[in-house]
């Protein structure tokens, strides 16, 4: 058997690399099961040993990744990426053409210098507001914002994980690194390109259809009436309302303002104000614990319990009975619990003027603070159900300026050659960290931990072809269909192999199989293997066909109600001009050697 095994090891790693594709297209197992399903075969068979799977885990590109995935997530906590959106959609009233223009823009420029996930993920409901407020289908803006970030990320090499593990395999073939901006020139041009095409097609062939996050009731979108008290060293006190710009922001509602037991609502607005004074607002959860640690404000409820003991922020609906329904607030007497209440929302209705005169109705939603012991007392007497702890988070606006700094001293100092891109993305992530710009659960939870499974299993895998002598057998094997000697040919062929590839299995995989194949086809040629490394990256991002290549994609299927067929029909000509506009961007930007 071993004899086989040897005699026949390229084989036999090509038969197990198709067979990991073909249970990547059949979806029985998620993609980062399945990579190591195949990795493990070719550990157990011998064609890779034990220290080779260890050597996968010295590849830098994988913890450059993870860090620009933290980096990113600090620059959703601090605000960063919602106030610019925010900032976008709020000038597409007066200019609706040049508020789409500039979202897209934005989404691009944003995509290329962090992980579009978040990106996407972050600008999916102002996407769809922004279609609203300028009369349009969501279904006819949440494609192309998947597609701009997609062609955002060729910009840049830390625009996709897809440039980095490029660049991080051929550094460990022996070819020099590629610098931040080295695919920029390409990249402009595909996204110039892409960003027209995709303009033009999507007003003939988009649907015009009400998205799924038109039919529910998303957690960002529900609004909380809350009551802030100006604290008497507040900054802003003698400022009219309008110049407070902490409660002037697009997740927040006006609603009035009492002052010496008076309450006023209209005028409001030119009011300056005086310690004591009691804001009455409506606000998204998200703002409402922004608001709670803000300087110079005290969310109204009871004082914190003293003591040592963890105070928890939790989310109560209120149950159907008697217990609790039509009483006012006053009258549950939280505080007797520990326990302050910060808002409380009613679905599509106002719940009162102010939390004093609210008249609680079963299906309420409370927004709780308290220890886990009180607030498990007041549940119990109070007939509070389904309390779980909210995942919306407040922002940290404040730590903005260092989120960003962190991310623009990456990309300066990497240009600059102070130091390796993946040592600066690591000093990056310490410094957030260290400045509390994002916790340290929540920077790891920002961090796709199957995407990193899934490339040091593809990384096993490739250590496998290279050993086996499969990668110079399929190089062998193309060299003769290529006319033996078309270096555009070549890159034309590998451009739309990754992209055929792409839109049916894995990017990362994609990438990580594909690179050793165009490093030795150069080498066969006798022609440099950057074109056609470059062309692998491009090609390994332009899943613009279905709604499973791309995670943006996928994201946006789900939000936007779409159809497969509704892919298909603005993703195929989008595949064919992109990599038209590709090849040739390469050819004439990074000519052969």
């Amino acid at each position: 058997m071993a004899n086989f095994i040897e005699q026949h090891q390229a084989a036999i790693a090509i038969l197990i690399l198709a067979s990991t594709f073909a249970a990547f297209l059949l979806e029985r197992f998620p993609p980062a099961v399945v990579a190591i399903a195949g990795a493990s075969t070719f550990l157990v068979i011998g064609l890779i040993d034990t220290k080779d799977v260890m050597a996968v885990f010295s590849n830098s590109a994988p913890i450059t990744i993870a860090a620009m995935f933290v980096l990113s997530g600090a620059l959703v906590r601090t605000g960063t990426l919602d106030a610019a959106a925010s900032w976008i959609t709020s000038r597409a009233v007066d200019r609706p053409i040049n508020a789409l223009a500039l979202f897209l823009l934005a989404t691009i420029v944003a995509s290329a210098f962090m992980n579009n996930t978040p990106v996407v993920m972050v600008l999916i409901p102002i996407a769809v507001r922004l279609a609203r407020t300028v009369g349009m289908a969501p279904t006819q803006l949440l494609i192309p914002l998947s597609y701009a970030a997609i062609l955002g990320g060729t910009c840049t090499l830390i625009g996709t994980s897809t440039n980095l593990l490029v660049d991080g395999v051929a550094r460990n073939q022996g070819i020099p690194a590629f610098s931040i901006f080295e695919i920029t020139p390409v990249g402009v041009v595909v996204a110039a390109v892409g960003s027209v095409t995709m303009l033009i097609l999507a007003r003939y062939l988009l649907p015009a259809r009400m998205a799924a996050t038109e039919l529910i009731d998303e957690e960002g979108k529900v609004y909380f009436l809350t009551e802030l008290t100006v604290s008497d060293d507040a900054a802003f006190i003698g400022k009219a309302l309008k110049n407070v710009k902490e409660v002037n922001r697009p997740g927040i509602r006006l609603i009035g303002l009492q002052r010496n037991g008076e309450s006023k609502r209209d005028g409001i607005l030119d009011l300056k104000l005086q310690g004591g004074d009691r804001i009455v607002i409506l606000a998204t959860m998200q703002e409402v614990l922004t608001l709670h640690g803000e300087r110079g404000f005290e969310i109204l409820g009871v004082e914190p319990v003293e003591g040592d003991q963890r105070q928890v922020l939790v989310e109560a609906v209120l149950a159907p009975g008697r217990g609790a329904s039509f009483r006012t607030v006053s009258e549950l007497r939280l505080g007797r619990f520990g326990v302050r209440l910060l808002g409380i929302s009613r679905h599509r209705y106002l719940p009162g003027f102010d939390l004093g005169s609210v008249r609680l109705r079963a299906a309420d939603r409370l927004l709780l603070e308290g220890t886990p012991e009180g607030l498990a007392a007041a549940a119990e007497e109070t007939d509070l159900i389904n309390v779980t702890q909210p995942r919306s988070r407040s922002y940290r606006r404040r730590k903005a300026p260092i989120a960003i700094a962190a991310l623009a001293g990456v990309v300066l100092l990497a240009a600059l050659n102070v130091m390796p891109i993946e040592g600066l993305a690591v000093l990056a992530v310490a410094v957030i960290l260290i400045l509390r710009c994002i916790d340290a659960e929540e920077a790891w939870a920002s961090i796709d931990g199957s995407i990193l499974v899934l490339i040091f299993a593809m990384l096993a895998i490739g250590t496998g072809m290279e050993k086996s002598g499969a990668i110079h057998a399929i190089v062998d094997g193309m060299e003769p269909l290529l006319g033996g000697g078309s270096p555009f040919l070549l890159l034309v062929t590998l451009y739309f192999l990754a992209v055929g590839l792409t839109e049916l299995i894995t990017n990362n995989a994609v990438a990580v199989v594909l690179t050793p194949i165009a490093i030795g086809l150069a080498e066969g040629l006798g022609v440099d293997s950057r074109p056609l490394l470059v062309a692998v990256m491009m090609g390994a991002s332009a899943s613009f066909a279905t709604p499973i290549g791309y995670q943006t994609n996928t994201m946006v299927y789900a939000s936007g109600n779409y159809r497969f067929a509704d892919f298909l029909r603005i993703g195929l000509p989008m595949n064919l001009i992109v990599g038209l506009a590709t090849c040739a961007a390469i050819s004439v930007l990074m000519p052969f050697n």
